[in-house]
């Protein structure tokens, strides 16, 4: 759900739902309306008004799907603290007979999803997001826990990973690594991709293993900085 009247948000759902087969899902996400490609790649990432409008507009029409049983809870994607921030202050101001005659605003997001793994730029954005979150209860959940695999950004053969993975005695995987770093000091859980049966079962496994020594976290902290903190889709604004 990007940005829709809330009529149009109800019958969108409505055909989603029948298409699932489903009364109502669990958890619906809204996109940050922030800046196209051109300019994320340009840097731009404030929050302009007319984004915050989008977003607000936005989370009113997941809100009418909320009460009205379609989503039984609402969060969001790609949202920085100023943007929950903006989203927080503007939340329950919607306009319209929906908006006066059902409950009061859902004010605080159950998820906010952002792209988020070792190579992201948490020293510098992630922090203050986890801090945020934590804060206000809002679970955050990283998306591309392993940059998607790609082989261009290289994070599932990372050296470092690799050793970490070797030193602890059990051969845990540099992707078992990078979930376990997550897993271990972030507050975050973490969606992983995968069609195959055998990536699933390693990507569990790491429950079972204990918690990384500190100085291997340390060791995993500074790999952002080393690989110029990629991130592939999104730069959130703090």
């Amino acid at each position: 759900l990007a940005s829709a009247a809330e009529a149009e948000a109800d019958t969108a759902m409505s055909s989603a739902l029948a298409q699932l087969a489903l009364a109502h899902v669990d958890l619906l996400l809204i996109p940050n309306a922030g800046p196209g490609s051109a300019g994320r790649a340009a840097g731009q990432n404030g929050t302009s008004s007319s984004q915050q409008g989008r977003n607000a507009a936005a989370w009113a029409a997941a809100e009418g799907l909320h009460h009205k049983g379609k989503a039984r809870a609402i969060g969001v994607a790609n949202f920085g603290a100023q943007e929950l921030r903006d989203l927080h202050h503007g939340a329950g101001s919607g306009s319209g007979s929906d908006s006066d005659s059902r409950p009061s605003s859902v004010r605080t997001p159950a998820v906010n999803a952002v792209e988020y793994h070792p190579y992201s730029d948490h020293a510098n954005h992630h922090e203050a997001l986890r801090a945020y979150c934590t804060q206000h209860s809002v679970a955050l959940q990283a998306f591309s826990p392993l940059a998607a695999g790609d082989p261009a950004v290289g994070l599932v053969h990372d050296p470092v990973l690799a050793d970490v993975g070797r030193q602890r005695g059990v051969n845990l995987t540099s992707a078992q690594v990078a979930l376990r770093w997550l897993w271990d000091s972030h507050d975050t859980t973490c969606t992983v991709r995968s069609t195959s049966a055998g990536h699933m079962a390693l990507n569990l496994q790491i429950y079972q293993a204990s918690t990384l020594p500190q100085n291997s976290m340390e060791r995993i902290d500074k790999l952002a900085a080393a690989k110029g903190a990629s991130s592939r889709l999104h730069k959130i604004t703090v």
